[in-house]
């Protein structure tokens, strides 16, 4: 960079700190600050452009915003440099008795649209020539992002990194343990990479209703192991009449769990640098012979890591069969229950279809109905059941897995079950203790299930087992039961057959189960709530799309997640376990089953964390010997 001469422009002012332009195209704006000792910028953001902070001279404090309201505190010295990707905050200051100098590379260049702060430059912009030579002129214009995050992979090439896509629970805990379990000597940097806004909150938690309830109580939230009253302790600081046994709204526990992630970053060893950035992850490469990876990043920037947690977590559900699938691509349908345009121009009086009788359905009923919508509701799926009530009073039962387990099909697994909870009800206790009881034993059972067995359970068991192990709260099961008896709910057993668009409605046609006959209902809306994608051939994210294709990662055979060992180590089109890329969560549900909620992926996370630390450990004290 010193063909650019940049001693030239430097000039330091007393009223403030002073912006100095170096250079610009349509693509890129580079400004050299010069900066006096207590001179420093209000908190601020770069509009629609990423930026870049190089030290030249001194050492320059920056704090950075996260949009989950927490705070980064960092030095930079000489030499260093800091990334604030799009929809970042920070403020910058000269809190040393040195005059500091940076340069800033902006991409696009600012837009002076409802800027926070003053975008003038100090320096005569009208007569200012500068010439650059060719290498100089292409490695501003062209090669910026790859070449820094080259630059600022030298200086931390002593730091093993770890880099999580996904900030969503799973990757919000497994980056938490990380900070909390590694209590050695070795530079860490945990990197975590999320898409949407808001860290921490992910598909489940990122909801704004307040009639949206946690599905499980209090008491069983907590995000870590070995300290069950975490959430109920979180949580009862808020509001001290909250019980172990009370269903919260969701939203608050992703409060909680932006909190534990801040909390995990303010507590972390010295030794550990936590970053998260607000990027897609497009693709993954891998360098076999340095046994590392490269993560590229929609933004341009390119991540070198040591190890790739996938943490993806849950994709929008698949597109029911038709024959004609036209009607996917209307305003009409939303194939994302999630998504915030889902209920944008629905009336109050306007028929829907729920396609899916599930939890989803659950939600977006109990939703509209706080919205005081009053038109027809349709739900529809192939078996018609919506889940059970949970009886808090019900206990555990703990079964007698032995016995269960000598059998070795699920036709004598069912039976045997069958017979325990019927003792069970003729001892005139619930069936939801036993149910809960045996929880904790389904991936053992699942896993000495061969591939023909757990085809038939997935194919003919799945639904009755998800009404009755994914049960709902009291506040949940009124509304519904008030919407069903009052005629504003009707639940079909049946499936899909055709779309006919209209102008302003939807023809549906559909067999009930059972029956031959076509009927028809008309809507509005139709919102698919049939549960989020699993097969991984059919997901359409680029990521995904490209480890495919590279043959980095493949479906498990039953196509309800990824091929990977018990520990979350992917295999790769060849079988191969990977020693680089790993996952967790919903993803390792063809090997585990129940892997969706709390208590198993926060064992998962727990259990990771140890795996890849013991691994750097090792490496880093072999290359020391």
């Amino acid at each position: 960079m010193s063909s650019l001469n940049l001693d030239l422009l430097k000039q330091f002012l007393e009223s403030q700190y002073s912006r100095n332009l170096v250079f610009k195209t349509e693509n890129i704006e580079i400004v050299l600050m010069c900066w006096l000792p207590g001179q420093k910028t209000v908190v601020h953001d770069h509009g629609n452009s990423d930026a870049i902070t190089f030290v030249l001279d001194g050492e320059m404090s920056c704090i950075t915003h996260y949009p989950d309201g927490s705070q980064e505190a960092s030095v930079l010295k000489k030499g260093e440099m800091e990334l604030i990707p799009v929809g970042i905050k920070h403020e910058v200051k000269n809190n040393s008795t040195s005059n500091i100098t940076t340069l800033h590379i902006y991409s696009p260049p600012l837009s002076t649209e409802n800027a926070s702060q003053s975008l003038g430059y100090n320096n005569d912009t009208q007569t200012q020539t500068i010439n650059l030579n060719d290498q100089t002129l292409n490695y501003l214009v062209g090669c910026i992002p790859e070449d820094l995050i080259k630059l600022l992979g030298s200086k931390e090439k002593q730091r093993k990194t770890v880099t999580i896509i996904g900030g969503g629970f799973s990757g919000t805990l497994v980056a938490t343990q990380f900070m909390k379990q590694h209590l050695g000597n070795e530079e860490l940097q945990i990197i975590l990479i999320e898409r949407a806004p808001r860290f921490a909150r992910g598909f489940a938690y990122s909801t704004n209703s307040p009639k949206h309830f946690l599905n499980v109580p209090a008491g069983k939230m907590s995000a870590f192991v070995e300290d069950s009253n975490h959430f109920l302790d979180w949580v009862q600081k808020r509001n001290p009449t909250i019980s172990p046994s009370s269903f919260v709204p969701r939203m608050l526990y992703g409060e909680y769990l932006e909190n534990v992630l801040f909390q995990a970053d303010q507590s972390k060893a010295s030794n550990i640098k936590f970053k998260r950035i607000n990027d897609e992850a497009l693709n993954i490469s891998i360098d076999q012979k340095e046994k590392k990876a490269t993560v590229y990043l929609e933004s341009g920037i390119n991540i070198k890591t040591d190890h790739v947690i996938l943490a993806v977590g849950n994709y929008p559900p698949k597109n029911p069969y038709v024959k004609e699938s036209s009607f996917y691509n209307s305003d009409k349908y939303s194939r994302d229950p999630w998504s915030s345009k889902t209920t944008l121009g629905i009336e109050t009086t306007d028929s829907i279809l729920l396609i899916g009788t599930g939890l989803t359905m659950i939600d977006k009923a109990v939703e509209l109905n706080h919205k005081k919508h009053s038109g027809k509701i349709y739900a529809l799926s192939r078996h018609g059941l919506i889940p059970k009530t949970h009886d808090l009073n019900s206990g555990l039962i703990n079964p007698d897995i032995e016995k269960i387990l000598l059998k070795k099909d699920l036709k004598s697994m069912m039976k045997s079950i069958r017979e325990e909870i019927n003792k069970v009800l003729i001892d005139g206790q619930d069936w939801r203790a036993y149910i809960d009881g045996l929880r904790p034993h389904i991936q053992n059972l699942w896993q000495s299930l061969d591939q023909k067995n757990k085809k038939q359970f997935f194919r003919h068991l799945r639904p009755y087992w998800d009404t009755h192990r994914h049960r709902i709260p009291d506040q949940a099961a009124i509304i519904i039961e008030t919407m069903i008896n009052c005629k504003q709910l009707e639940i079909i057993a049946g499936k899909v057959i055709e779309f006919k668009e209209q102008k302003n409605s939807v023809e549906v046609l559909f067999k009930r189960r059972g029956l031959d006959q076509i009927e028809s209902l008309t809507v509005s809306k139709v919102i698919n709530c049939t549960g989020s994608e699993q097969d991984f051939c059919q997901i359409q994210d680029p990521l995904i799309i490209n480890l495919l294709e590279q043959g980095l990662i493949k479906p498990d055979a039953l196509s309800l997640g990824l091929e990977a060992d018990k520990q979350g180590a992917l295999l790769d089109s060849s079988n191969q376990i990977s020693e680089i890329l790993y996952t967790l969560g919903p993803t390792l549900k063809g090997q585990l089953w129940e892997t969706t909620a709390v208590p198993e992926i926060r064992v998962q996370a727990e259990n990771l964390a140890k795996k890849i630390l013991t691994k750097i450990i090792t490496i880093t004290n072999k290359a020391s010997i």
